[in-house]
């Protein structure tokens, strides 16, 4: 495939992405720490590309990095197929509840932390 055909094929499709968030809070800060679940699932599209410059002349250019567009969250879970069966359009300006919860949990830290240095 040329350069073209790859981006077009990366950004048709939908990928399922996993997160897997770690917490590490101490006693002082623990009122900050977000509720997640132990996995965050969100469906995302691509929607740019990062594209490498040749070096040499008749060097392909390669695609170095892509940012993704998050699309779907999960709002049903099939004990059946232990999967989640059912998603939720993300609508435009807002973001998943659980990014939601992590964004307001760490701006609470941060107003801490910057207390705690003055």
């Amino acid at each position: 495939m040329d350069l073209q055909e790859k981006i077009d094929r990366l950004e048709s499709l939908c990928y399922l992405l996993d997160f897997y968030p770690k917490l590490r809070f101490n006693r002082e800060t623990e009122m900050y720490q977000p509720e997640l679940p132990m996995r965050i699932q969100a469906l995302a599209k691509v929607v740019r590309t990062e594209v490498s410059k040749p070096r040499q002349e008749g060097d392909v250019p390669q695609i170095t990095g892509f940012g993704f567009k998050f699309y779907y969250d999960p709002i049903e879970y099939s004990r059946d197929s232990y999967s989640y069966d059912k998603w939720e359009l993300i609508r435009q300006f807002k973001e998943s509840k659980h990014f939601r919860e992590i964004h307001k949990a760490l701006n609470g830290l941060i107003g801490y932390l910057e207390s705690q240095n003055r």
